[in-house]
């Protein structure tokens, strides 16, 4: 429940910043601010949601991986995809991940869930669930570019 309201807090506090550019008189909240202040913190909660989607999925639908899934050639692209991402923003490459859904795909993976979210638009982020799904988290988390 923290990590809700520290996502909330961020978001009022993004608004705020929005509602700070619109020149006003001192002490004066027009409504032109309030325009503003919502427009950026449904924004930024917008964005806040996408991530927490990509990193914790449907928490009433837990997914697991295959064993079977779990090819060389998987884990490899699940690695590379970890420690080569694209700056500045620091998000997973979306082209290494479906090429990393072609992969599981060819070593049986039928499930939609993790295929669909790893061919999807993303913003994807270190922590993507169907990632972090290979066993242990055993994916060496000592990237190059991004911490």
């Amino acid at each position: 429940m923290a990590a809700v309201t520290v996502a909330h807090e961020a978001a009022e506090a993004i608004g705020c910043v929005a509602a700070e550019t619109i020149p006003a008189a001192p002490g004066d909240w027009s409504e032109g601010k309030t325009v503003a202040w919502e427009s950026a913190a449904r924004v930024e909660k917008a964005a806040q949601t996408s991530l927490w989607r990509d990193i914790f999925g449907n928490p009433f639908r837990p997914v697991a991986l295959d064993l079977t899934w779990q090819t060389s050639t998987v884990v490899s692209l699940a690695q590379a995809a970890y420690e080569e991402c694209i700056l500045p923003a620091g998000t997973l490459d979306p082209d290494r991940l479906a090429v990393l859904a072609d992969a599981l795909e060819d070593a049986g993976c039928d499930n939609a869930e993790i295929l669909d979210h790893l061919r999807g638009p993303g913003p994807h982020v270190r922590g993507c669930w169907p990632l972090d799904l290979l066993p242990g988290k055993q994916l060496q988390r000592r990237s190059r570019h991004c911490s």
